[in-house]
C-alpha cells in the first residue's frame, strides 16, 4: 500500500508542476453560455484596444509648466526609443491622432486645434444668439429698402390718404435699419474670431502631409504623461504571454534609468494586470496552503502529544491534498477564481478522519489492547461515523455539479472525489504507516492524548443539569436574531472577485487624471454593418443615464468637430449678405435719403395745414405725427457716422464671405457614410481594428457605462433595452450579470439539494427521526447565526463567499455525527452517557473544527478580496455550528432522554 502511493505521488508531483490558475470571469460561465459562444466570435475585436500603459510621473515637478513637459517628452521619447528596438512592440506612443494621413477634403479641416475648434462653437453660438434679435426679417430688409426709395421719389396724386401707409411703412424701415446698423458690433466681434481662425487654418500646410502629431495625453498640471504600448499579440493570447510582455515592461523601464529625469513609470493595462492578477493568486494559494499546513501541523502536535502520531496523521493527508490537486488539473485544467483554496480545504477536512481515528486507536491503546486490535476496532468504530460525514460533505459537492455556473460546476468535480481521497487515505495509509513503523523500527512509540475525560464528563454533568436553559436560551436568541437573517441580501460586486493589483491602482490614477482620454472602464461593443446606423445608435445611447461616452470612427469626422450647442453651417450666411448689400447701397445715398425725409416731412407739413383749413383735425393730428417721426428718423440718420458704418460692414461683408466659403467646402464633401468609408481606408493598420472589423467588415462603436449600472436591476433593465435596439453587441456588464443570474439559482438550488440529502444521509446513518434532527440542529443554529452575524457585519452574499452556503451544511453536521454515534457507544453508563460521550469526542471534534476554521481564517489575510470575504463568513458559520455542537447538541439530546430516564 504505501509503495503504491510513493509511486503515485511522484506521478502526481511531476504531473502538477505547471498547475494552471485562470483568472477570466469567461471561465466562470458554462462553456456551452452563449455568451462564450459570442466573445470566441467576436474575440479579435473585442480585444483590439489592447494595449499595455506606462504612466510616467515626475517626482519633483519644476515650477515651469513649459519644463515639466520637456521633462516628461524626453522621459517617453527615450523609451520609445528603447522599446521600439524589441520586435515584441509594433508601436508605441503618447499622442493621441499622430500619423493619419486623411483623405484629401479633409486635411483642412483636420488642421483645426481642439482650442480652434471650441473657438468656432463659440462664436458661431454668439452670432446666432445676435441674429435673433437684430434681423427678425432680414430676408425683407432688401425689398424694404428698394420700396422706400419709390416712395421718396414718386409722382403723382397727393392725397394724404395714399401717402400715410407708405410713410409708416418708411418709419418702419428706417427704424429696422437703424436698428440693424447699431447691432452690428455685437455680429463683427464673434464674426471676425470665425474668420481669425478659418484663416489661419487654410494658411496652414496641406497637400497630403500628416496634419499634425497628434494630441500629448498629459495630465491637466503637466506633471504626468501616458504612454501606450502595443505589443505584437492581444492579451488573450494567454498568461505566459502576458508575463513576457510585462517582463520585457519592466526590463526596459529599468534599462531607461528615468529617475535621472526626475521620472517615475509604473505599468498598467490588461497585460501587466492579468500578469499581476495571477501572481497574487497563486500567492495567496501558495500561502493558504502554507499557513494551513504549519497550522494543522501546530494542532495534530498539540492533540497528540507525539512526534509519531502527528507525523502518521500529517502524511496521509499530504498525500490527498497532492492527489486532489492532480485530480483537478487532470478533470477542471486547473484553478479558477474560486476554486484557488480548495488543497487548503482538503487540507482542514481531510485531517477529521485522521484525527477521529487516531483519538480512538489512543484510547485502546492506553486500555492495553495490541496494535492489530486497537486498530481494528478504530476502524470498526470510528469508519462508520467518518464514512458516514464524508459522505455527507461528498454530496454537497456532488450537489454543485448540477450549478450552471462553471466556477461551482468545477468545485464540486474536484471537492467530491478530493473528500472521498482524503477519507480513503485516512482509512487506509493512517494504519498501514502505523503497522509499517513498528515492524521496520521493532520499538514502541510513544501514543498519548493529554485529555482530561473525566474532568471534561465531569463539566458537562454539570451543563447537562441546565440542559432546558441552555436550549431556551439558544432558541431564544435564534428567533431574536431572525430579523437580521432575513436582511441579508445577495448583491454581485466584481470588484470582490479579482484582487487589488498595482496596476489597477494605476489605471484608476490614470482614469482619474486623463478623463475621456484613456480608458479602462467596463464597456458595451456595438457591431454595426451599416456607416449610416453608427449616428442613430449614438443618439439612442446618448439617452441612456448609465452610458457616460461613446467612441466610433465618427469622432474624427469634420461635420462632427464642428458641432456643438451651436454651429457655423446654422448661420444665415446668405441673409446676413444680402442685408449688408442693402445697407452700404442706402448708406451710398446717404444725404440724399437725409433731404428726401425732410422733404417728405415739410410736405406732410402742408398737407396738415390744408387739411384743418379744410375742417379734418383727425386727418391733421395724424399727419403731424408722422410728420414729427420723420424729422426725428432724419435726424437720427444724420448722427450716424456713414465713414464708419461703411466700414464695418466692409468688414463684415469680408468675413461673411470667407465663412461662406469654409461652408462651401464642407459642404461639398461626401455625405457621411462616404467619408466614413474613406477614413477607414486611410486608418493606420494598428488603428484600424479600433473602429473596424476587416473580418467581419463591420463597424465598432463602444460604450462606457457608469458604476450606477450595477445597482439594483439596472444592469438586467439595460441589457434588455440595448437588446431592442437591433444591433450585435458584447458587454463585460453583462457577463457579470449572467454570472449573477447563474450564482442567485446555483445559491438556492444546491442548498435545497445539498440540505435534502444530508438529512436523508443522516437519517440512514442513524436510523431515528430523532436522532437525525439532533445531528443537524447545531448546523442549523450555525447558519443562522452566521447570516446574523454577516448582517451586522455589513456583508451580504457575493460571487466568492456564496459557496459557503453548501458547504457549511456539508460540514458543519461533521462533528454532530461523531458525537451522536460515541454518545450511541456510552449508553452503557446510563445517566453518564451523554457526559462521558462528549468528554471522549471533545478534543477530536475541536482539533478537526479548528484546523477548518484555521483554513478559512487563513483566507482573511489573502490579497484577493473575495477570499478575504469568504474567509469571515466561513468563521462565522463554523464557529456558531462548533459551538452549537459543544453546548446545545448535549443539552437538546439531554432534554429529549428525559422522559426515557424518567426525569
Amino acid at each position: 500500500m504505501v509503495l503504491v502511493v510513493a509511486v503515485l505521488v511522484g506521478f502526481s508531483l511531476f504531473y502538477i508542476r505547471e498547475l494552471p490558475i485562470r483568472s477570466s470571469y469567461l471561465d466562470l460561465l458554462p462553456e456551452e453560455d452563449p455568451l462564450i459562444e459570442k466573445y470566441k466570435a467576436r474575440e479579435g475585436e473585442l480585444t483590439a484596444t489592447d494595449y499595455a500603459a506606462i504612466l510616467l510621473s515626475l517626482v519633483s515637478p519644476p515650477e515651469d509648466v513649459e519644463e515639466r513637459r520637456e521633462r516628461l517628452f524626453s522621459a517617453a521619447d527615450r523609451l520609445i526609443q528603447l522599446l521600439l528596438e524589441e520586435p515584441e512592440f509594433k508601436r508605441a506612443s503618447y499622442r493621441i491622432g499622430e500619423a493619419i494621413e486623411y483623405p484629401k477634403e479633409l486635411l483642412l479641416y483636420q488642421t483645426l486645434s481642439p482650442e480652434d475648434l471650441e473657438g468656432l462653437k463659440a462664436a458661431a453660438e454668439e452670432l446666432l444668439a445676435a441674429v435673433a434679435e437684430i434681423l427678425p426679417e432680414s430676408g425683407k430688409l432688401s425689398s424694404g429698402l428698394a420700396e422706400l426709395e419709390e416712395a421718396l421719389t414718386a409722382t403723382g396724386d397727393p392725397s394724404a390718404e395714399r401717402i400715410i401707409p407708405l410713410v409708416d411703412r418708411l418709419l418702419q424701415l428706417g427704424a429696422s435699419g437703424l436698428e440693424v446698423l447699431r447691432g452690428l458690433p455685437r455680429v463683427q466681434g464673434p464674426l471676425n474670431r470665425a474668420t481669425q481662425v478659418i484663416q489661419a487654418a487654410t494658411g496652414k500646410p496641406a497637400g497630403g502631409t500628416p496634419p499634425d502629431e497628434g494630441t500629448p495625453l498629459l495630465s491637466r498640471d503637466s506633471t504626468k504623461l501616458v504612454i501606450q504600448v502595443w505589443p505584437a499579440q492581444p492579451s488573450y493570447a494567454g498568461l505566459d504571454y502576458c508575463r513576457r510582455v510585462t517582463e520585457l515592461l519592466q526590463g526596459i523601464i529599468a534599462q531607461a534609468d528615468l529617475l535621472q529625469l526626475g521620472v517615475q513609470a509604473r505599468l498598467t493595462g490588461a497585460y501587466v494586470a492579468v500578469t499581476e492578477s495571477n501572481e497574487i493568486i497563486r500567492k495567496d494559494m501558495n500561502f493558504v496552503t502554507l499557513v494551513s499546513s504549519l497550522g494543522v501541523l501546530l494542532l495534530l502536535a498539540l492533540t497528540f502529544s507525539s512526534a509519531f502520531l502527528t507525523l502518521v496523521a500529517l502524511v496521509p493527508l499530504l498525500v490527498s491534498a497532492l492527489f486532489t490537486m492532480a485530480w483537478a488539473k487532470f478533470s477542471a485544467g486547473g484553478f479558477n477564481l474560486i476554486t484557488t483554496f480548495l488543497p487548503s480545504l482538503v487540507l482542514g477536512l481531510g485531517i477529521d478522519f485522521s484525527i477521529h481515528l487516531l483519538s480512538r486507536y489512543v484510547e485502546e491503546r492506553e486500555a492495553g489492547r495490541s496494535v492489530g486490535r486497537a486498530l481494528y476496532t478504530a476502524i470498526h468504530k470510528k469508519g462508520e461515523a467518518s464514512l458516514s460525514a464524508a459522505l455527507t460533505t461528498a454530496a454537497v459537492f456532488v450537489c454543485l455539479l448540477v450549478s450552471r455556473s462553471r466556477a461551482l460546476t468545477e468545485m464540486g468535480l474536484i471537492m467530491s472525489l478530493g473528500i472521498v481521497l482524503a477519507y480513503l487515505s485516512a482509512m487506509l495509509l493512517t494504519p498501514s504507516l502505523i503497522v509499517l513503523s513498528y515492524v521496520a523500527f521493532k520499538r514502541r512509540f510513544r501514543e498519548h492524548m493529554p485529555v482530561p475525560t473525566q474532568a471534561l464528563a465531569r463539566g458537562y454533568k454539570g451543563l447537562l443539569s441546565q440542559r432546558r436553559a441552555v436550549v431556551g436560551l439558544t432558541l431564544l436568541l435564534t428567533l431574536a436574531l431572525s430579523y437580521q437573517v432575513s436582511q441579508v441580501e445577495f448583491r454581485f460586486v466584481s470588484g470582490q472577485l479579482a484582487p487589488q493589483t498595482q496596476a489597477s491602482q494605476v489605471a484608476n490614477e490614470i482614469l482619474r487624471e486623463f478623463q475621456g482620454e484613456v480608458s479602462f472602464s467596463d464597456e458595451f461593443v456595438f457591431f454595426v454593418k451599416d456607416p449610416a446606423q453608427l449616428r442613430k445608435l449614438e443618439g439612442a445611447l446618448a439617452e441612456s443615464p448609465f452610458v457616460t461616452g461613446i467612441d466610433s470612427i465618427r469622432d474624427i469626422l469634420p461635420q462632427e468637430l464642428l458641432r456643438g450647442k451651436a454651429s457655423l453651417q446654422d448661420l444665415p450666411v446668405g441673409d446676413l449678405l444680402a442685408v449688408v448689400d442693402s445697407l452700404e447701397g442706402v448708406l451710398g445715398r446717404w444725404e440724399e435719403l437725409i433731404d428726401a425725409l425732410q422733404r417728405l416731412a415739410v410736405q406732410l407739413a402742408g398737407w396738415e395745414l390744408s387739411s384743418l383749413l379744410a375742417g379734418d383735425v383727425a386727418l391733421a393730428t395724424s399727419l403731424s405725427h408722422r410728420s414729427s417721426a420723420l424729422l426725428r428718423l432724419a435726424y437720427e440718420l444724420e448722427e450716424l457716422d456713414r465713414d464708419s458704418s461703411l466700414r464695418l460692414l466692409a468688414g463684415i461683408k469680408g468675413d461673411l464671405q470667407n465663412v461662406s466659403a469654409f461652408l462651401e467646402n464642407l459642404a461639398s464633401l461626401p455625405d457621411e457614410p462616404e467619408l466614413i468609408r474613406a477614413l477607414v481606408e486611410v486608418l493606420p493598420e494598428q488603428l484600424k481594428p479600433v473602429y473596424y472589423s476587416p473580418t467581419s467588415q463591420e463597424f465598432i462603436l463602444r460604450a462606457r457605462v457608469s458604476p450606477s449600472l450595477y445597482e439594483g436591476h439596472n444592469l438586467q433593465e439595460f441589457v434588455d433595452w440595448v437588446q431592442g435596439l437591433g444591433v450585435d453587441y458584447f458587454g463585460v456588464p453583462e457577463v457579470q450579470g449572467r454570472l449573477e443570474a447563474y450564482m442567485k439559482r446555483d445559491f438556492a438550488f444546491s442548498t435545497a439539494i445539498a440540505s435534502f440529502l444530508i438529512a436523508l444521509l443522516v437519517w440512514m446513518s442513524f436510523g431515528s427521526l430523532r436522532e437525525a434532527l439532533l445531528a443537524v440542529s447545531p448546523l442549523a443554529i450555525g447558519y443562522l447565526w452566521m447570516l446574523a452575524g454577516m448582517r451586522l457585519l455589513g456583508i451580504s452574499f457575493n460571487f466568492t463567499n456564496i459557496v459557503i452556503s453548501p458547504l457549511l451544511i456539508g460540514i458543519g453536521v461533521d462533528s454532530a455525527i461523531h458525537i451522536l454515534h460515541r454518545i450511541k457507544e456510552e449508553r452503557g453508563r446510563r445517566r453518564m452517557a451523554i457526559a462521558w460521550g462528549m468528554a471522549a469526542t471533545l478534543p477530536p471534534v475541536l482539533s478537526t473544527s479548528l484546523t477548518t476554521m484555521l483554513v478559512f481564517g487563513a483566507l482573511v489575510f489573502a490579497r484577493t478580496p473575495g477570499l478575504r470575504y469568504l474567509g469571515i463568513s466561513a468563521l462565522l458559520g463554523l464557529g456558531f455550528t462548533l459551538l452549537a455542537s459543544l453546548v446545545f447538541l448535549p443539552a437538546a439530546a439531554a432534554r429529549l432522554d428525559e422522559p426515557r430516564r424518567g426525569d
